[in-house]
This record gives C-alpha cells, structure tokens and sequence, in this order.
C-alpha cells in the first residue's frame, strides 16, 4: 500500500503463477477499492508481475519493486520507475535489477522481497529477504 495524491494505491500479484500484475485505488484506506482502468497491468509475465516489496521513493521518483520468477521463484528483485499513476493511466519504466542472488550464503538461492526507508537524517535503512537450500540427511528411524 501506498499514497500517491490523495489516494490509496495497492499493487497486487494474481496466483500461484506469479506471473499476473492488478493494480487497485481508492479514496479511502478501508476501501472501496477499484480496480485500475489498465488492470491487470503485466499478464504472463513471471519476469515483471510479482509484486516484490513497498513502493519507496528516490530523488523525487517513485519505484514499485517486482520480483523476477523466471527461470525460477525469487531470481531478483527488479525497480520500476514509476512514470505516472491516476484513476486512468499507469506507464513505468523497464526494471532495474536491484538486487539478485549471491553466490553463497543467506540468499544463494533467490531474493524475494526489499522494504527500502530513507530515515529522517538522510539516510536509508533496507529489509530484505532471500533463501539458500540446504539437503539435510537423515539416517534411521524418525
């Protein structure tokens, strides 16, 4: 969720497909909310629709984050510039990888999700997450 000019905006992924992108609005927190003339913004689309944490604002831009899920389930976070957004237009700019995968460690496996802040005093603060396998062998009975 997001405010952007005296309304309530939500970018919202669409199944276990991830590959679908609805944007909605409204007036008011609690609703009604209303789906956006453009929505479903990406169809088919694995690579651009999931959404991938809060929208954040940088240099007087805004940037919805969307995960990469293709070939595979968190492959990187991407950052979308947002050109513009009302009741009946939304454009934004091709994504950004922002962050991917690591070579080893905490999220050697994916990257899923980033809440990025600019604190009061300038500078910023980020919460992320990712994943990493981890084959354990279990000998015996349980």
């Amino acid at each position: 969720l997001f405010r952007h000019e005296d309304r309530w905006w939500m970018f919202a992924g669409e199944s276990h497909t991830h590959d679908r992108l609805r944007l909605y609005h409204a007036e008011q927190l609690e609703g009604p909310w209303v789906e956006h003339a453009e929505s479903p913004l990406r169809e088919s689309r694995p690579d651009l629709a999931r959404p991938g944490g809060s929208v954040f604002r940088w240099q007087g831009k805004q940037y919805r984050l969307g995960q990469d899920c293709s070939p595979k389930y968190g492959r990187a976070l991407n950052a979308f510039e947002i050109e513009e957004i009302d009741e009946s237009c939304y454009r934004e700019l091709p994504g950004q990888h922002n962050l991917s995968a690591g070579d080893a460690g905490w999220n050697s496996a994916g990257m899923h999700h980033a809440d990025i802040y600019q604190l009061e005093n300038g500078r910023w603060v980020a919460a992320v997450d990712g994943h990493q396998k981890r084959w354990i062998l279990k000998f015996g009975l349980p």
